[in-house]
């Protein structure tokens, strides 16, 4: 249906739903293969293992507060996450992972907090509690 040789509004909203849908699509595509590369350029090729963790402080300056060993597995996570979260277009568990991360983050970066949760155990008693 015409309103004075104009398309119906219904038909224009639609075209528009469809071409954002497919630009969505597209972009997600897109994104999954950057994330599949970015995986497997970390398995062959070392320097880039090694300069992960420093590209990403760059964007999430929190994780230098972890240990080396710690931005190393966050890095290695982060890829393997994303790439994951990319396959089926849903970014909920990189969220999760990235506030996981920050608050082990924020553990480190405050000594108190940090000797109290790495420090001994005691009973309520105020005996030590055994190793499992």
């Amino acid at each position: 249906m015409r309103r004075r040789g104009k398309p119906s509004i219904r038909l224009s909203l639609e075209t528009r739903q469809v071409s954002a849908a497919a630009a969505s699509a597209v972009v997600l595509a897109r994104a999954e293969e950057a994330a599949s590369i970015l995986s497997e350029a970390l398995d062959g090729v070392s320097q880039l293992a090694a300069r992960l963790p420093e590209l990403l402080a760059r964007r999430y300056a929190w994780i230098r507060f972890l240990p080396s060993d710690g931005r190393s597995t966050f890095a290695r996570e982060y890829v393997e996450t994303l790439h994951a979260c990319a396959s089926i277009g849903n970014t909920a568990r990189l969220d999760e992972m990235l506030c996981a991360w920050k608050a082990t983050a924020e553990v480190y970066a405050d000594p108190t907090l940090l000797a109290k949760l790495t420090g001994p155990l005691t009973a309520a008693t105020g005996r030590r509690v055994p190793r499992p």
